[in-house]
């Protein structure tokens, strides 16, 4: 059954060099700031990996089985093979709770890395991100037919893959079609876009976790300017009541985001372009307002601690 919570927004760092994340209600404007564990913290069998900068992604998400706020912080692992090549050999862990005001990480890497192409395609259903991978180990990021979908039990701490059918695995395998995650009909989605002549597909997983019913829920145009080659970002933000969907697209070398309201009876589209006031470094997002506080008390009673400790599972 699915765990429905208000949401806040997480603000992560840019780059490696930042070491702190800011957890903000915009409703209540209450800000936390979350201090990244040092390498320290990191288990001794996880120490000889080197972090890809600029490269960690964030999920934030409840865990209604236990009542607590999430972080979870995925970077890829890189080792050099013999002629000094990158090798991603999977991703470092790390989960935040709000509850205990803890890091932990997971004893092993995952054998997954986040898709840099697709870092802004992630999504959340059933209460868990999911995104768009690459399965590891991979030399390259164009290795498509390890291109896949994972996702992260914020209860079990564990990660998983989403079955796809094999006409999606195909579909992976194109390099010049964009892909997004969302959810569309209460069903978890992927939105296929081509830039080219910018047209799109929805498809849902009627019956999530079962391979064969991915259904094609309809297909569109947006008649978008710039949109000349697979350099852009898609993002579904939001299905409204009406049917309508709500999608942000960035150029990759303009400095702009177009917001798309597309209707999928009239097969129409009304579009906003916005400028992007971080570039490409940042992204839109949604949120449900929320009158939950981050203070620890909530949970304890207590006073806030501020002393952010990090410890390993």
């Amino acid at each position: 059954m699915r765990c429905h919570r208000n949401l806040h927004r997480l603000y992560a760092p840019l780059d490696t060099w930042e070491t702190n994340l800011c957890l903000w209600n915009p409703y209540t404007k209450n800000l936390k700031e979350i201090i990244i564990p040092s390498d320290k913290s990191i288990p001794a069998n996880l120490r000889d990996f080197t972090r890809r900068e600029g490269g960690a992604n964030y999920g934030f998400r409840y865990d209604c089985s236990t009542h607590d706020y999430k972080i979870v912080k995925v970077n890829d692992c890189i080792t050099l093979d013999s002629t000094n090549q990158p090798i991603c050999n999977g991703s470092e862990i790390q989960v935040y709770s709000l509850k205990s005001n803890f890091w932990s990480t997971l004893p092993c890497i995952i054998p997954y890395a986040i898709d840099a192409k697709h870092r802004k395609a992630e999504a959340y259903f059933n209460e868990a991100p999911h995104w768009i991978a690459l399965r590891a180990p991979f030399s390259s990021n164009f290795d498509d037919h390890n291109r896949c979908i994972i996702f992260f039990d914020v209860g079990e701490d564990c990660f998983g893959e989403v079955l796809i059918s094999d006409a999606l695995f195909q579909e992976f395998s194109h390099q010049e079609r964009v892909k997004a995650l969302g959810v569309v009909r209460d069903c978890f989605s992927l939105v296929i876009f081509d830039p080219s002549p910018a047209t799109f597909e929805i498809l849902g997983m009627v019956n999530y976790g079962v391979r064969d019913s991915w259904t094609k829920f309809f297909t569109g145009f947006i008649p978008v300017e710039d949109m000349v080659d697979f350099h852009n970002h898609i993002k579904l933000l939001w299905e409204f009541k009406s049917g309508e969907v709500l999608f942000a697209i960035q150029t990759e070398y303009f400095d702009y985001t177009h917001l798309v309201v597309y209707n999928p009876v009239q097969h129409t589209s009304r579009i906003t372009k916005i400028p992007d006031i971080f570039g490409n470094t940042g992204s839109i997002e949604t949120y449900v307002e929320s009158l939950v506080s981050f203070s620890n008390r909530i949970y304890e009673g207590e006073q806030e601690d501020t002393n952010v400790q990090a410890v390993s599972k």
